[in-house]
């Protein structure tokens, strides 16, 4: 089953960074699954740990007036073009290198070509958001 993982997991991720090992880039994208992406699981994470310091609620420490955590205001500023990473300031800042580049080398946080890949793959599923976990009603599991 190691496999298995491979064209899951790392296959979508490579891909989503640009990067292909297929015998070509259709073949690589028609066994991409964006459904498995949940933003409180795989995206609220990367943006806490690299960007919401300085683009997040807290005022004081808010930089160029943005706000990664609220997602209509980021679709009106083309930050986020759900269904379309290329188009996505976010993804374009992200992958770009020196005074553009975010997070800034100055932050010494990095956000890695993995990271970047699911980033991308949320993209282009829709960019959805979901509620804190701690604010959604309690689901009974099944057994």
């Amino acid at each position: 089953m190691p496999h298995l993982k491979l064209v899951t997991v790392v296959l979508p991720c490579l891909l989503a960074a640009g990067i292909s090992l297929a015998s070509t880039a259709a073949d690589v994208k028609a066994s991409v699954s964006t459904k498995s992406i949940s933003f409180n699981k795989d995206i609220r994470p990367i943006l806490a740990d690299n960007c919401i310091t300085c683009h997040g609620p807290d005022s004081a420490a808010r930089q160029a007036g943005l706000r990664l955590d609220r997602r209509d205001d980021l679709i009106a500023k083309k930050i986020l073009v759900p269904g379309n990473p290329v188009a996505s300031i976010l993804m374009q800042r992200i992958n770009a290198h020196g005074a553009l580049q975010m997070p800034p080398a100055s932050s010494q946080r990095v956000i890695s070509r993995e990271q970047k890949g699911i980033l991308s793959a949320w993209i282009r599923a829709g960019a959805t958001y979901e509620p804190h976990w701690a604010y959604q009603p309690i689901r009974q599991v099944k057994t």
